[in-house]
């Protein structure tokens, strides 16, 4: 399959990558990236993106932050959703500080954090119980789209910690915001 791929055609690259990535086999994965980096002199975000999730997917988290920063010193881009994969997968993996060092590393970098950003680390907040942190998040995640459509069950968790911490002041003012939209 991989002999039919034409230089014309790059996303078949990443569709291999996503294929390898499912079987969960690393080193055919690993392999169609380093003759993709040998076919284009330059590399996208959603290839960077793809290759990225597919580590993540694999376990390697190690590989993905080498990636990382590859991706940061050559795209000229300051697109978020890129560093969110990382973000997303130091929350899953309980690493709550190392998510929010990489965070100051995204803001040191000009990377503007999007609504994704916020809701992420509302989640983590949400997991270790910090309620100013959370609705702090939370409100950001609002402000920062014109119209926003949350996840529900990120409202529902949010609304439970504000009720059991008993934050009503801070955080039914912001519930509301977001329910008027």
């Amino acid at each position: 399959m991989e002999k039919r791929v034409s230089r014309k055609v790059r996303v078949a690259y990443a569709s291999l990558i996503s294929l390898h990535t499912g079987l969960e086999n690393k080193s055919d994965v690993c392999r169609i990236w380093k003759k993709m980096k040998s076919t284009y002199r330059k590399l996208n975000d959603v290839e960077y993106t793809c290759m990225i999730t597919s580590l993540l997917k694999l376990e390697d988290l190690e590989e993905a932050k080498k990636l990382y920063d590859e991706w940061e010193s050559v795209s000229p881009t300051k697109d978020s959703r890129v560093p969110n994969l990382l973000l997303a997968a130091y929350i899953n993996n309980d690493q709550m500080e190392t998510a929010e060092a990489f965070y100051d590393r995204m803001v040191q970098k000009d990377i503007v954090p999007g609504y994704t950003t916020w809701e992420l680390l509302t989640w983590g907040y949400l997991k270790q119980r910090q309620v100013d942190k959370v609705l702090d998040c939370f409100k950001k995640a609002v402000g920062s789209v014109r119209k926003w459509d949350p996840d529900e069950k990120l409202v529902q968790e949010v609304s439970s910690i504000v009720e059991e911490f008993g934050n009503v002041e801070g955080g039914v003012g912001i519930l509301f915001g977001v329910l008027a939209m």
